[in-house]
């Protein structure tokens, strides 16, 4: 599990006081792609070997209102693979509480055959699993 600090932006705000839902979406997105950055597997990188991963779906858990005046802190990190597609999850955490969960289904694609492709061992020897209960 990886821990990444996200500042909100003004284009995430909703009233000026919370957090748009679609705006967590896009946080969870950059920390996704961060985590993959991290592990080697940036968007440049997939993008040279044909690659992409795509969200299939991703169920959210709010645990309470997300203020914008102060910083998130989000963890995440694969909680399981299985084939072509990886499950993470992510918590999402503001002023040492948890303010949210997520887990999301993503899929590993062929870009240039447009088909869902078996996760190949290197990929899966670069993520760190576990480590969510």
């Amino acid at each position: 599990m990886n821990r990444y600090s996200y500042q909100t932006r003004y284009g995430d705000y909703k009233n000026f006081e919370e957090i748009k839902p679609t705006a967590l979406l896009d946080i969870i997105q950059d920390v996704s792609i961060q985590d993959s950055t991290r592990a080697g597997y940036s968007i440049h990188t997939l993008r040279d070997m044909n690659r992409a991963w795509l969200m299939q779906g991703i169920n959210v858990r709010l645990e309470k209102p997300i203020s914008t005046k102060m910083p998130l802190t989000v963890s995440t990190g694969v909680k399981a693979f299985r084939g072509s597609t990886s499950e993470r999850c992510c918590i999402v955490e503001q002023g040492g509480e948890v303010v949210a969960r997520t887990v999301a289904n993503w899929f590993l694609i062929d870009v240039a055959k447009t088909r869902v492709i078996r996760i190949p061992p290197e990929i899966l020897a670069a993520y760190e699993v576990g480590g969510f209960e």
